[in-house]
């Protein structure tokens, strides 16, 4: 009787598992093990002890409440060691130092301080390697799959309490041979639940590789990924009839998320790169409905902040501001859950909150006082929580996040904020991010130590009027935008922004010492990148932007007719961009884009009219290009200034024809028309100065 009851108990504890009540069956589990030790029955003690140390790590993972977290953790841990000690009475010393380095991976929930965390961790992964070693010997594939993964799962653990550059490479390396090895023996002993959790590690793996050693245009990453990608499309072939949730979870997240980064970064033609992402996309979101009811925060934490996260790469704005605040807040409990803890996703909660203050503080279709105050929020935010920061690449980049949060206060200030004060500050995490990004062998880290260097002294360009300290700020900004470009590896968009903003720069730094050979440079850097974006077809803002600064160039040159080609070219490319967007705002600001081109076009030619003498001709241009000026609000401080070029070509006209009186008159309305352009760009220098976005 003893033994049905035993075995009704473990029927029922499944039960629950299945049906993700996690409590009840770790309960449950605890009771038949209770009942096998009252029998001295120690290998089936030992063998439930160790089910309901995993069932209460499942625990861990649905807790709302910092108490519940801690407490299931303990007991996890404690069951684990039962487990242990029980198999080592049974003379089963291969399962007794299973059990201890599940103990110690356990650990890793909670790890208060770095180093003992660490040494825990690798502690686990030793015993790990040890028992690798053993069952080599034995060719037992089972236990060589289920080992590394255990090892993997620790690793992955660690890898976030590494704060030095060096402190990755070993890992990485292990990590991979692991992983690869497991991949192989997975043919001879296929489960779906190692192939599922054998996903997740190597996900993890290529997410790391990401921040810290990824670079644009690595052939050997790209093959990795597009491999990685097959072995994702296989297992999601291989769950198509599964109905556990935790597996299709899992599956959907690595996936999705694998399908977004391979299609931003990798995918070379349009059609490719939107499937890839739409599919990505779809996955992420059924992903979320999984671990909303497999109660698996750790993993539904990790899958909002990756669709976020990619919703602000990708320029889904409408999207992105539809879903962002209710992630916030629906996440804002778990930071109470983790506080005081090391962990993985207690970092990712407190990243989805930095990310929400970055893009809103950057906004420029916001008001001045609303993007203040997302970075003044985000400067306290992040400051916070680089106090206990482990993990090396994040500091990098949170203090690249304070260097921008920083230049957006210096581009705001009015005259009652301190903004030498907040120059001081971006200058000093300016330089945070570099030294925390030196080492790195490529992704965001590298680029968050140039890119903030950039940007400080982007910003100084902007906000200062003598020209030799903008020259030299100029110098140093090209130099780290220069460096940046190939470790833009966020997305192919970033990568083109880089080299974009490469291009102003050089294009300001010609105009300020009137040299030619950086308006060339900054002319062939446009050139190529019109190339590369209308040959792909899907960039067309970018081309349409390029083209844009071309025509700039060519005007400062003096081929006017030149200028008013590429300003009829960028019409057309912004023309083309619009039917790629679906947030209003943006597609207001397009529009009014393709407005501006269109007048610059008749700018450019009515001076060509008036090289030629033929006056009227360029007073119906300048006319018009006024009118068209008048209507666009961002621009509208132009239409008195090219307004009054009607007035001058008109009296130029006059004049020719000898008409002197009537020459005169149009030549005083000419002065007026100037005289209040001047007072009106005096009184809206400011506010143009405040608006204007970093390039």
């Amino acid at each position: 009787m003893v033994r049905i009851d035993e075995v009704e108990l473990l029927n029922k504890a499944e039960t629950e598992e299945k049906n993700y009540n996690w409590e009840d069956a770790a309960k449950l589990y605890e009771q038949a093990a209770k009942l096998f030790l009252d029998k001295k029955l120690f290998e089936d003690a030992a063998k439930v002890y160790t089910k309901f140390g995993e069932i209460c790590l499942r625990v861990v993972k649905a807790s709302q409440t910092k108490e519940d977290y801690q407490n299931w953790n303990e007991q996890s841990v404690k069951a684990f060691h039962k487990a242990e000690n029980f198999f080592n009475q049974t003379n089963n010393n291969l399962l007794s130092m299973e059990c201890k380095a599940k103990a110690l991976n356990a650990m890793g929930y909670t790890i208060t301080s770095i180093e003992q965390g660490k040494e825990t961790l690798k502690e686990s992964i030793n015993l790990c390697l040890e028992l690798i070693k053993i069952y080599s010997n034995k060719n037992d594939n089972k236990n060589l799959i289920k080992l590394s993964l255990l090892a993997l799962d620790s690793i992955d653990f660690l890898f976030y309490l590494c704060k030095e550059p060096s402190d990755f490479e070993y890992y990485f390396k292990l990590s991979r041979n692991l992983i690869e090895e497991a991949w192989v023996r997975l043919k001879k002993n296929d489960n779906i639940n190692f192939r599922t959790e054998l996903l997740v590690n190597e996900n993890i793996l290529f997410i790391l590789n990401r921040y810290t050693e990824l670079i644009y245009g690595d052939k050997k990453e790209e093959e990795l990924r597009k491999k990685f990608l097959m072995r994702c499309e296989e297992t999601l072939d291989l769950v198509k009839e599964c109905d556990d949730f935790s597996i299709l979870g899992h599956v959907y997240f690595v996936t999705g998320g694998h399908l977004c980064f391979y299609g931003t970064i990798f995918a070379k033609e349009k059609n490719q790169r939107i499937k890839l992402i739409e599919r990505g996309f779809d996955l992420l979101e059924k992903a979320i409905i999984f671990f909303r009811t497999t109660k698996d925060y750790f993993n539904l934490i990790f899958a909002i902040y990756i669709l976020d996260y990619l919703a602000g790469v990708f320029g889904r704005f409408e999207y992105y501001q539809k879903r962002i605040s209710s992630d916030v807040h629906e996440l804002e409990i778990f930071n109470k859950v983790y506080d005081g803890f090391h962990t993985i996703h207690g970092l990712y909660v407190f990243r989805l909150s930095l990310v929400y203050y970055l893009n809103f503080a950057s906004k420029g279709f916001f008001k001045d006082d609303t993007r203040k105050s997302f970075a003044k929020a985000g400067i306290s935010y992040a400051k916070n929580g680089l106090e206990n920061l482990a993990f090396g690449p994040f500091i990098a980049q949170d203090s690249q996040a304070l260097t921008i949060f920083y230049s957006q206060l210096v581009i705001l200030a009015d005259e009652d904020d301190p903004q030498q004060e907040y120059i001081q500050k971006m200058f000093y995490y300016a330089d945070q991010a570099k030294i925390h990004s030196k080492g790195y062998k490529g992704g965001t880290a590298r680029s968050a130590g140039f890119d903030s260097i950039y940007r400080a002294n982007k910003t100084m360009i902007d906000i200062v009027k003598d020209k030799e300290f903008k020259i030299k700020h100029l110098k140093i900004a090209i130099e780290a935008a220069t460096s940046n470009i190939k470790y833009a590896i966020e997305s192919y968009n970033l990568f083109l922004a880089a080299q974009m903003r490469l291009g102003l720069l050089h294009e300001e730094l010609g105009i300020l010492t009137t040299e030619k050979k950086p308006l060339m440079e900054a002319r062939e850097l446009f050139l190529r990148l019109i190339k590369e974006t209308s040959e792909k077809g899907y960039y067309y803002h970018y081309t349409a932007a390029c083209y844009e600064y071309i025509a700039r160039l060519e005007d400062r040159l003096g081929n006017h007719m030149a200028s008013a080609e590429y300003y009829e070219k960028a019409e057309e490319a912004h023309n083309k961009s619009l039917r790629e967007i679906e947030f209003k705002p943006l597609k207001d600001r397009v529009n009014e884009k393709i407005k501006y081109a269109k007048a610059w076009n008749l700018i450019e030619k009515a001076k060509t009219f008036h090289k030629r003498e033929q006056h009227l001709k360029a007073k119906e241009s300048y006319g018009t290009a006024s009118e068209i000026l008048a209507t666009l609000r961002r621009f509208n401080y132009e239409a008195n200034y090219y307004g009054a070029w009607v007035f001058l070509e008109e009296a130029e006209d006059l004049s020719k024809r000898e008409k002197y009186n009537e020459a005169i008159s149009s030549y005083e309305k000419t002065k007026d028309l100037f005289d209040t352009a001047k007072i009106m760009i005096r009184f809206i220098r400011k506010n143009v100065r405040r608006s204007k976005e970093l390039k």
